[in-house]
């Protein structure tokens, strides 16, 4: 089965959704306004005397300050909250924890001529890569030519885990002619890195957006 190796996305064009961004609120600027009575000026024997400031009316704030204030105060009071609380901020997901593999699929494999190590091609749906929205559960990979002596096209079965990446463990296998046999197997990326890489589009804890081109690698347990 040849590889493409250059990525084409044929998914539907478009930006990815984003989440709404809230700002923060602000009261309107309210500059009060200054009010000052003219000093009186009398002439006294040649003496002038200004009006004492206590006798200067009453400044009084416009209503859109106090609005202002009170939207401020909640603010505030919000963010005292979450202090004292410790409001938690996006959580990174670690990978998942390591598992044993199911009974009797090592040595399955290494009836196969397939030991712990080895890598093998293999692909989430045949026909041209491209990007494909995977959710976790149950999924199925497609062996992309014979490896050992399991058969080109063998379907192998298991769940995906969806964190940073996309982690996949493959724990049984069916050959096109029907043959089936416990495995444990890691997906891997085209890179080699476990787990396949995100891609723009989907950002949800249960689901994600991943190229169907990657490789299968035998273990004796998952990481």
């Amino acid at each position: 089965m040849s590889r493409v190796s250059i990525r084409q996305e044929v998914a539907p064009s478009g930006k990815p959704p984003q989440a709404d961004r809230a700002a923060a609120p602000t009261g309107p600027e309210t500059t009060a306004a200054v009010v000052a009575l003219p000093a009186t000026l009398q002439e006294d024997s040649a003496t002038v005397t200004m009006q004492p400031e206590d006798t200067l009316p009453p400044q009084f704030p416009s209503k859109p300050a106090k609005k202002g204030m009170r939207v401020m105060a909640r603010a505030m009071s919000t963010a005292a909250a979450c202090t004292a609380l410790a409001c938690p901020g996006p959580q990174v997901r670690p990978p998942p924890p390591p598992e044993p593999c199911p009974v009797g699929a090592v040595k399955a494999m290494e009836k196969l001529s397939i030991t712990p190590g080895d890598k093998f091609h293999a692909v989430f749906i045949d026909g041209v890569p491209t990007y494909i929205s995977v959710r976790e559960g149950p999924t199925q990979l497609l062996l992309g030519g014979t490896w050992g002596d399991m058969p080109s096209s063998t379907v192998l079965s298991g769940r995906l885990i969806v964190r940073e990446r996309v982690y996949g463990r493959l724990t049984w296998a069916t050959t096109p002619a029907g043959d089936s046999f416990p495995v444990c197997m890691e997906v891997l990326a085209e890179e080699g890195d476990r787990g396949m890489a995100r891609e723009p589009g989907d950002n949800s804890p249960s689901s994600a957006r991943i190229f169907t081109t990657g490789q299968v690698k035998a273990v004796s347990e998952f990481e």
